[in-house]
């Protein structure tokens, strides 16, 4: 039986050991005002050959650009979630190729500062544990509130150790 212990790391930081089960470390900023993160679709399984290979997050602000982040990221007749770009937008979150299907990511948060709009965004990766020695590419798409500020990401890299 193997045991998983945590390593937190924020914008490419660490910051410690998280206990068992993925304990999180509140890093928002006391000021802000949490917003609504509606997931819409992420790869929950090895994605085989997508056309979106590399490591990105974007926030995609109308219909088009949403329908080729989709097609880009899906295999055969997945079919996109109805998005009202007029009171929302997409955040598209690309985990670029990995070695194993354990890795995962995911649009976990999103606060309204006085500046700006932080979305943060988890990339979670298992190094040595068990897990399907095939090359994926993992993605997220959720939505979050529109808003005429700016959008900062804020990445959250959780390593799951197994021993």
């Amino acid at each position: 039986m193997s045991r998983l212990a945590t390593l937190l790391i924020v914008s490419g930081m660490w910051v410690g050991v998280v206990g068992c089960g993925g304990d999180d470390v509140d890093t928002t900023d006391k000021s802000s005002r949490p917003l609504a993160v509606t997931p819409l679709l992420a790869s929950e399984t090895c994605t085989g050959d997508i056309k979106e290979t590399s490591e990105k997050v974007e926030i995609l602000k109308d219909a088009a650009a949403y329908m080729l982040a989709f097609s880009r990221s899906t295999q055969g007749g997945a079919q996109p979630s109805v998005v009202d770009f007029s009171n929302a937008y997409v955040v598209s979150a690309h985990m670029g190729r990995q070695t194993d299907c354990g890795s995962s990511i995911s649009i976990t948060a999103a606060r309204e500062t006085d500046a700006v709009v932080e979305v943060e965004v988890t990339y979670t990766t298992r190094p040595g544990c068990d897990a399907d020695s095939a090359l994926s590419y993992p993605f997220a798409f959720a939505t979050v509130p529109r808003s005429s500020k700016p959008y900062k990401i804020i990445q959250k890299r959780v390593s799951m150790v197994c021993k």
